[in-house]
């Protein structure tokens, strides 16, 4: 069994955005937190043209869900509203045991989505999602003792402490941790501390170029390479993977760099959401089937490639066989 803790969100892509990128000067790739209520209904204003259900470690779960057998669990927090049942009618549609701890006090979490171009923006209402209680877990000790692999996001680290440390107490010893870096911009004095608490029995760390940098900087200073950084980090037998998008993937194990092929494509991606979170999913899958880490890192190339397929035909409106009829000569 797979078991996950994370926030649970509603996704809404959203456009005609020009003045929220200008006013809070957002940049390609960038991650926002949405600060108060003022804003929230800024972002409420916008045109939504896809909602879904959201959240790294929640998109990763359902990924693991299509493509594979395997027991989930996710336990996430969600507000007492109707975004609620909204989220709870398209969690529904998949077989994967949620655990939702319901915050009276708070709303169900938002993840806004620009894409403009090349652009792609993150601004997230947190909300209720990293609000759980220290209660809830102890609720559900037995179910969070029963994983071989437990999945969570650096994100987290805004959570109750109490009910993070609850959570990693109920797990096995010989649990297989894996940690996702999250974003760039988690990395600061006032959180070190706690992801160094989760990195330290981290079996398997993953995470993009921008965010592996910004961990070797925080830890190392601006001088070592991430090449060094990830060697330092994944000792004994931890295993360090760092994406870059189209490029090749590159994992640190036991002292070594390994790097793993990224087949090319002329296919420019729009939207590359969820992809970190589809390599993630291949990577888990790999774990739990016991493959080896070369086999792990490509079977999380192969469904994070599928996930860029399904966004961009998404974003174009129509399905690849549609295409496909276009590209066919018929005879009537």
């Amino acid at each position: 069994m797979i078991i996950t803790l994370c926030q649970p969100l509603l996704d809404y892509r959203i456009t005609d955005c020009d003045d929220l990128i200008q006013l809070f000067r957002l940049n390609n790739d960038d991650y926002m937190r949405i600060p108060d209520e003022n804003t929230l209904a800024m972002f409420n204003s916008k045109p939504r043209v896809m909602t879904s259900l959201g959240g790294s470690s929640l998109n990763t779960v359902l990924k693991i869900n299509e493509c594979s057998n395997i027991d989930v669990k996710f336990f996430g927090a969600i507000g007492y509203d109707q975004d609620n049942e909204d989220l709870n009618g398209l969690v529904g549609e998949h077989s994967v045991g949620f655990y939702f701890d319901e915050i009276p006090s708070h709303k169900t979490g938002h993840c806004f989505i620009i894409l403009k171009k090349s652009k792609r923006i993150l601004c997230t209402w947190q909300g209720a999602s990293e609000h759980m209680r220290p209660s809830f877990i102890e609720q559900n000790r037995d179910v969070i003792g029963q994983a071989q692999i437990a999945y969570l996001s650096v994100f987290i680290v805004s959570f109750d402490r109490n009910t993070v440390e609850l959570f990693l107490k109920c797990l096995r010893k010989d649990i297989v941790l894996v940690i996702n870096l999250g974003s760039e911009k988690l990395y600061r004095d006032d959180t070190m501390g706690f992801i160094d608490t989760l990195l330290k029995d981290a079996k398997v760390i993953i995470g993009n170029k921008s965010e592996t940098n910004a961990l070797i900087t925080k830890k190392f200073g601006p001088s070592v390479s991430m090449e060094e950084g990830i060697n330092q980090i994944a000792q004994n037998e931890t295993v360090f993977i760092c994406t870059d998008g189209p490029q090749n993937v590159k994992y640190a194990y036991k002292g070594e760099i390994y790097e793993v092929k990224v087949p090319t494509s002329k296919q420019v991606f729009n939207d590359t959401c969820g992809a970190g979170d589809s390599f993630a999913a291949g990577v888990l899958v790999g774990l739990h089937e016991k493959q080896a880490i070369r086999e792990c890192v490509e079977l999380g190339i192969k469904y994070a490639s599928e996930t860029l397929e399904k966004n961009e035909q998404n974003l174009n409106g129509r399905t690849a066989d549609e295409r496909k009829s276009k590209n066919t000569i018929g005879v009537n």
